[in-house]
């Protein structure tokens, strides 16, 4: 199971759709979430869903507005789209069943802090983000990707305070957070527990962890993978 998230910076400035497309498709992920996405992405052999469009951004009280094109978040998947889950603001977070291999996972696909750690709405979506979370977890596979605005292994975005606060939640609610070693890095994976251990539960699974992208050509972001066996 390969599961990938990328922040494509709305396509701007970097406005190279082919070679986008290039990339995800080579990275042969069975589930990728693209943040600050964009409807014109399209991968052969993926089915999508985005989040719904959001009219404007606020940045210190200054209001920008969306292409028409553009979208918060984008699940893209080879498999199979089951039904989707209610997430607190479907601009920001958009969230489906999914199965993978007979395996059914919930996907959560986020963009917290539309505009940066200094958004206005920032702490009240991470907080209703958590609450959305401490449901889908309690019964189900649960997958959380995308943009956190927050780095995790070091001091290089957000504060320790955020950070704390998350790692603790994740712990509490069996999640693990597989890509919170990546220094400055704030786009993450979160999955629970569950997903990882073998089918006798008492062996966890094989798990890479790789990024793509480095040299930021084509974003501002590193695209960041994980691969269970």
């Amino acid at each position: 199971m390969r599961i990938l998230t990328y922040n494509i910076a709305r396509l701007t400035p970097f406005k190279n759709l082919d070679a986008i497309q290039k990339l995800l498709l080579s990275q042969d992920a069975d589930v990728i979430v693209l943040t600050e996405s964009d409807t014109r992405i399209s991968l052969q052999g993926y089915a999508v869903q985005h989040t719904n469009y959001a009219n404007y951004y606020e940045w210190y009280g200054i209001k920008g507005e969306y292409k028409p094109t553009e979208r918060c978040v984008s699940i893209f998947t080879k498999h199979t789209f089951i039904e989707p889950i209610r997430t607190f603001n479907s601009e920001v977070a958009v969230a489906w069943k999914i199965n993978i291999d007979g395996v059914e996972i919930i996907v959560y696909g986020m963009l917290l802090g539309m505009t940066g750690k200094n958004d206005k709405n920032f702490n009240l979506h991470a907080d209703r983000m958590q609450r959305d979370w401490v449901l889908l977890a309690k019964k189900n596979n649960l997958c959380i990707a995308g943009d956190f605005n927050i780095s995790f292994a070091d001091n290089s975005y957000t504060n320790k305070i955020v950070r704390t606060e998350f790692s603790n939640f994740y712990i509490s609610k069996k999640l693990t957070h597989l890509t919170a070693g990546l220094p400055n890095c704030v786009d993450h994976i979160v999955i629970s527990q569950s997903i990882l251990l073998t089918e006798n539960k008492a062996i966890t699974k094989q798990i890479a962890i790789n990024t793509f992208a480095e040299q930021k050509k084509l974003s501002d972001h590193a695209g960041v993978m994980v691969t269970i066996k």
